[in-house]
């Protein structure tokens, strides 16, 4: 079912002109870079909602930006809703809590270091969680979300932290 929600998603991300081309002609590398990407799925505790990051190529900076979309399951693709909304960050990696309750992802949204944020997935403004000088990198949260565990500072001197 998760592939199969997964790989909906991608389709209905897929511009319709490079639908119609793909049969009239073999893919380009331009093409891929003109489509939005999707990935990095999370499916909810319950299974009734997923989680999802779409990225998108700004053509003007030379770079792609990432959000984060909801979809219900039952409800497939025409259900998705953008979560997540920065014009110029990246939000990626996102976590369901244990309960569903809130969502905790990684976002550049405040600068240039990467910070762990969290957000109620019926929307609202989302909460910094970390303020690493260097920035965090892996995260995860415990089985029973109690506590959230990370990796910070310098790529080559990265230390584990712990949070309540």
């Amino acid at each position: 079912m998760r592939r199969f929600t997964t790989l909906a998603l991608v389709l209905a991300a897929l511009p319709g002109a490079l639908i119609a081309q793909a049969a009239a002609r073999p893919m380009t590398f331009l093409d891929q870079q003109l489509m939005r990407q999707a990935g990095a799925t999370a499916l909810s505790p319950d299974g009734t909602q997923m989680l999802y990051t779409l990225s998108v190529q700004d053509w003007s900076e030379g770079k792609r930006y990432t959000d984060i979309y909801l979809v219900t399951v039952a409800a497939g693709p025409a259900s998705a809703r953008q979560l997540t909304f920065t014009k110029d960050k990246n939000e990626t990696s996102p976590q369901w809590s244990a309960d569903g309750r809130y969502v905790i992802f990684a976002s550049d949204r405040e600068g240039a270091a990467t910070q762990l944020f969290a957000i109620r997935p019926d929307g609202g403004e989302a909460q910094r969680i970390t303020s690493a000088k260097d920035g965090v990198g892996t995260f995860a949260l415990t089985r029973d979300s109690t506590r959230l565990i990370f990796a910070a500072g310098k790529a080559d001197e990265q230390q584990l932290w712990s949070l309540p």
